[in-house]
């Protein structure tokens, strides 16, 4: 058995982009136009409600409430503002993100990563697989955005811990992108300390870079202050400061309190589909981990591994969710990890049959790692099929069809059922916003606002007593067009929840049914009701 090198080739000092990494840029550039027309889960549905209403010059939390932090909110903003507030315009922004994100690794890693092909899978085990093996429900959420600022957090991190002098800008500019993906998460710290303190450790053990890492500290903690200072500013400026401190600081903490248990079903549910969509890169990315580790220790490939296990510390503090779309946190350390694995590997690979001409060996290797990576993209082989078949949802009357024959657990099939039934489609329907107790992709495929700030699907069976006396307040003034209650929500307005008779007793005298099945119940105003 021929040895295994401890690490990698030396790489060559950098030069332009080879053809490989084009090639491979191309391929991410492709898979992620393949997305364009995706349809949105419940999540994206809540996120470019809250866009919209900002866009037309609403406050994040005083006039549409979510719990997720501003960046995320401003990224759907920045996407409809360009690109229109829609499915397209969505992932349109995404494209061109993600594509910046491919071509960021490949400028950063060309003088780190060799051979070519190697270089070329970082992108492609990364950003190319993230569009190729993500469903609507995972597209656009807030671990696969972060991967960007993550990575410059620890590149621009590493630059700065290996110059031989100075470096202050690079560890600034690391803060800024830290910052940045604080702006994102704020449970993102761990990551983001993570990424900082390996390449801080490297630099302070050499020669006098016990100074200089003081000063790093410096640099990299006045970049993470400053997008969040424009995020403090900007809710100081509007007067929503207190509440944008609550729901950032205070809420998550009763949360946390007041949850109890542990949800097995989803963690095994998301921990299950990583671990099979992402199974034909684990074993190299455990030789890329090893080989960053020894003999010689690298800031930037240990930065990885410290990314990796972070993000796992994440993802379980995360009790009230662990759904499957929080492990994209994990997909960019474990990609470029099994690219430097792949590159590990090969040599010794290549020469268990020395016999064999080098294109043979090159020709079966590929194919070897094209069957490795097969089963995972079954699915997307069948979407893309799909989407051929709706002539790539050119059309909007096509990419209809093709949103509903894709889109997450049948919902925008079955939702557009619903509301074909409901009292919306009715000739003299009420105008005006309603509110829903339940999926947020009621008011986006009905082409209904939401009638007050908070909606009911963000973390509302926790809501106390006060805060649905608030909200019941809220509704009152607001007086919806229609009040939708999904059978999911039902239990939640019994007996055994005493915490939401306010909002109860206020529905019973005010409103009354006017539509029923086996999903949802509809209200109106009783003065409507009383009309028919």
């Amino acid at each position: 058995m021929p040895s295994i090198p401890d690490a990698a080739p030396r790489p060559s000092p950098a030069r332009g982009i080879e053809p490989p990494a084009l090639a491979a840029l191309a391929i991410v550039v492709l898979l992620a136009a393949t997305r364009l027309a995706e349809p949105f889960a419940w999540d994206q549905a809540m996120f470019m409600l809250g866009a919209r209403v900002l866009h037309h010059g609403g406050v994040l939390y005083r006039d549409y409430w979510d719990p997720k932090q501003p960046g995320l909110f401003a990224f759907y903003w920045l996407a409809g503002a360009l690109f229109g507030f829609d499915e397209t315009g969505l992932h349109t922004l995404e494209l061109i993100v993600m594509a910046l994100f491919a071509l960021l690794l490949l400028l950063g890693l060309r003088a780190r990563l060799r051979p070519p092909w190697a270089l070329a899978a970082a992108p492609l085990l990364t950003v190319g697989w993230y569009f190729a093996v993500c469903t609507d429900w995972h597209l656009s959420q807030i671990e696969g955005l972060a991967g960007l600022p993550l990575w410059l957090a620890l590149w621009c991190a590493t630059r700065g811990a290996e110059r031989e002098r100075g470096g202050t800008a690079w560890w600034l500019a690391a803060g800024i992108a830290g910052g940045a993906a604080l702006a994102l998460k704020l449970l993102l710290a761990p990551v983001v300390i993570a990424v900082g303190l390996v390449p801080l450790a490297a630099l302070a053990r050499r020669s006098g870079g016990g100074a200089r890492a003081g000063t790093a500290v410096v640099a990299a903690a006045i970049g993470i202050v400053i997008p969040l200072a424009l995020m403090v500013g900007y809710f100081a400026a509007h007067g929503a400061l207190p509440l944008a401190l609550w729901t950032n600081l205070s809420f998550p903490t009763e949360l946390m309190q007041r949850s109890h248990g542990f949800r097995f079903g989803p963690f095994i549910g998301g921990l299950g589909w990583f671990a099979r969509t992402w199974a034909p890169m684990l074993p190299f990315a455990a030789f890329g981990a090893w080989s960053a580790l020894r003999p010689r220790f690298e800031p930037l490939w240990a930065g990885l591994v410290a990314w990796f296990g972070a993000g796992v510390l994440v993802i379980l503090i995360q009790k009230l969710s662990y759904w499957e779309y929080q492990y994209l946190l994990l997909s960019v350390p474990v990609g470029l990890l099994a690219a430097r694995g792949l590159a590990v590997l090969a040599p010794a690979l290549g020469d268990l049959v020395p016999s064999w001409p080098r294109r043979e060996r090159v020709a079966m290797l590929a194919v070897a790692a094209a069957l490795l990576f097969v089963p995972p993209l079954v699915p997307t082989a069948a979407r893309l099929v799909t989407l051929v078949h709706h002539r790539l949802g050119l059309t909007a009357q096509e990419r209809r069809a093709y949103q509903d024959r894709v889109s997450h657990g049948g919902g925008y099939p079955k939702i557009a059922e619903d509301l074909a039934r409901s009292p919306l489609g009715a000739p003299h329907a009420n105008t005006g916003p309603v509110w829903v107790l339940g999926n947020p992709l009621y008011y986006w495929l009905s082409g209904r606002d939401q009638a007050v700030a908070r909606n009911g699907a963000s973390f509302i069976e926790f809501m106390t007593r006060e805060q649905w006396v608030a909200l019941t307040a809220d509704l009152a003034r607001a007086h919806p067009a229609y009040i939708l209650v999904h059978r999911d929500y039902e239990a939640m307005l019994g007996p055994q929840h005493p915490e939401t008779a306010p909002f109860v007793t206020w529905l019973g005298a005010d409103y009354g049914v006017v539509g029923h099945d086996e999903r949802c119940t509809w209200y109106a105003p009783r003065v409507v009701v009383a009309g028919r």
